[in-house]
């Protein structure tokens, strides 16, 4: 670091550090003479040291080499000064750089010597969009505001399912969950519960279809004591009652028995809990929300759920698209769970482009859940670090073998053009998306774009 008491002495111990910096540095006096230009400003202006010799700052000006000269500025308002900087290379070229000039003083408050530095707008950029992309975070997490719990999504359709359980969170109404197994719900519930203004006590859940009737009788309501044989002598709380303040959450509602229906929905009529073997309901105050993976109207119509507790449930429906609908959510996620299990396991595994090419192309009939399992076996399975396809046993992702023409995959089409065009317009021209989907770098769809003369305008 230079002192602020630095002199024209002390320049000397400098300059060679400053000739190793990959950005331009250049040391003028106060009159705005060159007393050093490092090497990579030499390189960016492509002259040589002894073209600034004995010159000043206002000469190069006057000779249109620069145009409005930060050094100028510094010197007139004795403060720090960056701007964007045009100059005229050895070739008669132009480049943009930005240039931040800052003075440093002697022991008397006058300046003594003023250190500039520039980098070119171009290689500034590229630095930007390689941090953006390279070192940006393959998914966007959603974390709830009382939780650790991560949402991991960046298609529009589970934002529009955030964005619905987000406000749903702020008011007490029943909420219906709908959706395939493993795609998420749960996961949904607790997002509801801890953006609510319950989130300071429990949620209760419970898996419906988990437990037998006579068992999910008694965990639900609890009993008096003696009611039964093998009873507790001080009798249970029910989950109903657990919940009280919070949320009860009931997986796979679909699941329930009709008698047990019916009691669940005198429980939200009443607003109260009758524990076997009691006479006296104790009042109860909880928000519920259920899920199931079966369509409850057409349960209701094969009689096999009672239509009144769907109304009640069916307050605030929510639909948990499954994760073939939301193609652009499988990279994010496999690299959440990647990172997830080799932090777990202690391990490193990278997973090649064509990895995530196989991941696009299958169904993942068990959703989410499926393909955190499956990341987990990667992680855990795959001798090598860098996992590629043959690492994969034949039929693990057996749709994905069948959809593809060779387990390497062949070379990519020769009109590679028309697959980008493809691409882009299967993901509306998002390039983030599209670059997942191809399994290659959004730097590399840029440069490819390019290539092709594919670019344009069109926003993502």
């Amino acid at each position: 670091m230079v002192n602020s008491r630095m002199s024209l002495d002390d320049l000397s111990s400098v300059t060679t550090v400053l000739d190793h910096l990959d950005i331009g540095v250049t040391i003028f006096d106060a009159n705005g003479k060159f007393l050093f230009v490092n090497r990579g400003s030499l390189h960016m202006s492509g002259q040589s040291r002894s073209f600034y010799e004995n010159q000043t700052i206002f000469d190069l000006y006057k000779k249109g080499v620069f145009n409005h000269p930060v050094c100028t500025e510094v010197i007139r308002t004795k403060k720090p000064v960056a701007r964007v900087q045009r100059s005229i290379t050895k070739d008669g070229g132009i480049k943009e750089y930005l240039v931040r000039a800052n003075p440093i003083f002697d022991g008397e408050g006058n300046i003594a010597l003023i250190v500039a530095d520039r980098i070119e707008m171009k290689s500034l950029l590229q630095q930007y969009e390689s941090l953006r992309y390279d070192c940006y975070e393959e998914y966007t997490p959603v974390e709830n505001t009382q939780s650790t719990d991560k949402i991991i999504s960046r298609s529009r359709a589970m934002e529009q399912v955030m964005s619905l359980a987000l406000r749903a969170s702020q008011r007490d109404s029943s909420v219906l969950l709908q959706g395939k197994s493993g795609t998420g719900k749960e996961v949904i519930a607790e997002y509801i519960h801890s953006n609510s203004m319950r989130r300071s006590h429990e949620m209760v859940r419970i898996n419906c279809a988990s437990l037998p009737e006579n068992l999910l009788e008694s965990e639900l309501f609890g009993y008096e004591r003696g009611t039964f044989t093998g009873a507790l002598q001080t009798g249970k709380m029910g989950l109903i009652e657990l919940a009280d303040k919070g949320t009860l959450f009931l997986d796979e509602v679909n699941s329930m028995p009709l008698e047990l229906q019916a009691k669940l929905l005198r429980v939200l009529e009443t607003k109260s809990v009758l524990r076997i073997g009691a006479c006296k309901p104790r009042a109860i105050d909880f928000r519920l929300i259920t899920a199931t993976n079966a369509d409850l109207r057409e349960c209701v119509s094969k009689n096999q759920f009672r239509e009144d507790l769907y109304y009640r449930l069916n307050v605030i429906p929510i639909t948990i698209p499954p994760l073939k609908d939301r193609p652009e959510d499988i990279r994010p996620l496999a690299n959440y769970f990647l990172q997830k299990f080799c932090a777990q396991y202690g391990l490193q595994k990278r997973l090649l482009p064509k990895i995530y090419r196989l991941m696009q192309n299958y169904d993942w009939p068990g959703n989410v859940r499926e393909l955190r399992n499956f990341i987990e076996w990667i992680v855990v399975m795959s001798t090598s670090t860098t996992v590629k396809i043959s690492d994969i046993p034949a039929g693990f992702l057996t749709s994905v073998h069948t959809q593809t023409p060779s387990e390497e995959e062949k070379e990519p089409p020769e009109d590679e053009s028309s697959a980008i065009i493809a691409a882009l317009e299967k993901f509306q021209y998002r390039r983030q998306d599209t670059a997942d989907y191809l399994g290659i770098s959004r730097r590399t769809l840029q440069y490819r774009l390019k290539k092709y003369g594919l670019l344009t305008p069109r926003s993502e």
